[in-house]
């Protein structure tokens, strides 16, 4: 199982996430972990459309950089999520969400 340490991820915009090489793997292992990334991505989304909340979403990287961004969740689909302008994050790269 991997660990990260969420106070040494770098923040970028979201603006900046169109130069970001996400991992091609999933950066959750244990199946329990990828159900409860899944349920905490549907409530991002519904703080996003209901109140336009920003959730902090951190996320692996192809050189496995941790990496964070803070935004508004518009949608959650199977494969990714979309944020404001068009910038869009493969859910399987996705570690945690904080609201």
């Amino acid at each position: 199982m991997v660990r990260y340490d969420f106070n040494k991820a770098l923040m970028i915009t979201k603006e900046q996430l169109h130069k970001v090489v996400f991992s091609t793997r999933d950066a959750l292992m244990d199946d329990l972990d990828k159900v409860k990334r899944k349920l905490s991505l549907d409530k991002s989304e519904k703080l996003g459309n209901n109140y336009k909340s920003k959730v902090k979403i951190y996320f692996t990287t192809e050189k496995d950089e941790l990496l964070f961004v803070e935004t508004t969740v518009w949608s959650v689909n199977l494969d990714n999520i979309s944020l404001k302008a068009g910038a869009t994050i493969p859910i399987h790269s996705i570690v945690n969400i904080e609201y």
